[in-house]
């Protein structure tokens, strides 16, 4: 019985570890080329940053980061546009609240342009477009996305701990029957088997 439980969750664990890693490997962390907000600045209709295929029910994060702190330089001149296709799903305008939610370090910031589980799938492109002025500075953009873990996944931990727990109870109930029936280690049915004979020989008086 305890072999078989054993072996069971040996094989669900490898059926869930394959399956995690087969998720992981299909994770996408695509970067943009470097561009200035000149360059920016000089376009009529803006510049893409990145673009990436994604599909349904991943969930996915986008982001610009810049060689700067994004701070009041920057002005309210700046739009990021999140689209899917040619349609403009989101239109983050760089304004003070809005940067100040940006993560900050010694090289420069990054700021969230858009994040969730996707409704759709398709290709999905981070524009920035300028309406004024803006820092000399250099400018990325990244999009993250993966996929989370579905109901196969969940069920597979969840039969691992169930088998866990079967193997508890089942060796709890095993070792006091062992102890009952006097089975052991051989060394401690050798000790017992010598302490009997002992106490055969000893002369009664």
């Amino acid at each position: 019985m305890i072999a078989i439980v054993v072996l069971a969750i040996v094989a669900t664990l490898g059926v869930v570890l394959a399956r995690i890693a087969t998720l992981e490997s299909h994770e996408l962390d695509a970067r943009g080329d470097v561009v200035t907000l000149a360059s920016v600045q000089a376009s009529e209709h803006g510049i893409e940053l990145v673009s990436a295929d994604l599909q349904e029910g991943e969930d996915a994060t986008f982001e610009i980061c810049a060689g700067d702190a994004m701070d009041a330089g920057w002005g309210e001149a700046a739009h990021a546009e999140l689209r899917v296709g040619d349609e403009i799903a989101v239109d983050t305008l760089f304004d003070a609240a809005t940067r100040a939610r940006a993560r900050r370090n010694s090289t420069g910031a990054c700021l969230e342009v858009g994040r969730g589980t996707l409704e759709e799938a398709g290709t999905y492109r981070i524009v920035l477009r300028a309406e004024g002025p803006l820092p000399d500075t250099r400018v990325r953009g990244r999009i993250l996305a993966r996929h989370p873990l579905g109901p196969a996944e969940r069920n597979g931990v969840l039969a691992i701990l169930a088998l866990s727990m079967l193997l508890v109870v089942v060796l709890a109930l095993r070792t006091p029957t062992t102890m009952r029936s006097g089975r052991g280690p051989r060394w401690a049915r050798a000790l017992r088997a010598r302490a009997k004979r002992a106490h055969r020989r000893r002369p009664r008086s």
